[in-house]
């Protein structure tokens, strides 16, 4: 199984849409995890391996932009200095930052997008904030 992940605007019918096309070409939900951040939701979809690319591209084709299964998301106190706490815990185990976008921004939390040189170790690192 391989995993795909999507940060959509939150609204009614999402899932629907997404579950009609991944349904309607043969590709089975093997997993699924959603939440709502605010006003926006992120959407965790498990498929079959060798549906993976065909799931990707239908998701595409509805406006979405999955994101690598590697990529790290984090949940922060959105609070100065926070962003320097994260860095220094990588910078400090010998590992680079090579993406990073902010999510949204809600109620005090900031939810980042990270990918690194060493994903595995970071996600371990970072576990209190994924």
């Amino acid at each position: 199984m391989r995993h795909i992940t999507i940060i959509v605007d939150e609204k009614a019918g999402v899932l629907k849409e997404i579950a009609e096309i991944l349904g309607g070409s043969g590709i089975n939900i093997e997993d699924i995890n959603a939440m709502v951040i605010g006003n926006k939701g992120m959407i965790t979809i498990g498929v079959g391996k060798e549906y993976y690319d065909k799931a990707v591209r239908l998701l595409k084709a509805l406006g979405h932009k999955p994101i690598s299964t590697r990529s790290i998301v984090l949940k922060l106190e959105d609070k100065p200095g926070i962003l320097a706490m994260v860095t220094d815990i990588l910078a400090s185990n010998n590992i680079s930052i090579t993406k990073i976008s902010l999510i949204d921004k809600n109620n005090g939390i900031a939810y980042l997008l990270l990918d690194t040189t060493d994903n595995n170790k970071a996600r371990v690192l970072l576990s209190d904030y994924v």
